[in-house]
């Protein structure tokens, strides 16, 4: 018989959204170990949900709520806007600065090689 694997953590990056929070948390509490630990970080909607109306799936409260029924506790709550922020500028300026480019490039090369059959790749 297969022994059941448990961990002492697991992570849930900007996946929170699209696992329905009761289901979810259940089978999570069920592959932790006792006293392990669920880190959750994603976009939640504040209380006043007007706030991010279309980006945020759940609000937090009501998550932080569902995440008691299996026995989870909120020992720390972040908000980690600000200290991503510069992450994600710095991934638009290499795409747009170094990898939009060569791909350019590459379908420059590719139509020049292959002629009009792959101008209609050049859409997507």
């Amino acid at each position: 018989m297969m022994k059941k694997k448990v961990f002492d953590l697991i992570t849930m990056s900007e996946s929170v959204q699209y696992i329905p929070p009761e289901e979810g948390l259940r089978k999570i509490s069920r592959l932790l170990r006792k006293n392990g630990y669920l880190l959750a970080w994603d976009d939640f909607k504040k209380d006043n949900p007007k706030e991010l109306p279309d980006l945020a799936s759940f609000l937090l409260s009501s998550y932080l709520k569902s995440a008691q029924k299996p026995g989870f506790q909120n020992i720390k709550k972040t908000e980690i806007t600000k200290n991503v922020v510069g992450t994600l500028d710095y991934g638009e300026e290499v795409f747009c600065g170094y990898i939009n480019p060569v791909l350019d490039c590459l379908l420059t090369l590719y139509k020049y090689i292959y002629g009009p059959s792959i101008s209609f790749f050049s859409y997507f």
